[in-house]
């Protein structure tokens, strides 16, 4: 498991204990794959109340799966609470897909800094 997946691995154990997280986990579910300048790809799933990191790539499609292209720093400094995913994406940080389908992002970002506020 690479040091990336491993942080991302940790943040979603975290957050599933997160009982306002485990709430917003029910109301969607997407995958977000994180394809890294400087590390191997992984992909967020949120399904059934639950979120997970897995390595490897998926394949896009318009409702479910979106991409996010970023840096290994980027990913440490989101999950550490150190940078908002708004933040990211508006000093280029970040990019995704998503970002025309705005609920997604929100959601994501919502369960990063409930993570970081508990």
């Amino acid at each position: 498991m690479t040091e990336v997946l491993s942080v991302v691995g940790k943040f979603c154990e975290d957050v599933s204990r997160i009982p306002e997280v485990r709430e917003i986990l029910r109301e969607f579910k997407q995958k977000f794959i994180f394809h890294c300048k400087d590390a191997e790809p992984f992909y967020l799933q949120v399904e059934n109340g639950e979120i997970s990191a897995q390595p490897g790539d998926l394949k896009p499609d318009l409702y479910t799966v979106f991409n996010i292209e970023t840096d290994v720093q980027t990913i440490r400094d989101l999950f550490a609470g150190k940078l908002r995913l708004a933040d990211a994406i508006q000093t280029g940080r970040l990019f995704s897909d998503a970002m025309s389908k705005r609920p997604y992002l929100s959601y994501l970002g919502r369960i990063i800094r409930l993570h970081h506020e508990t």
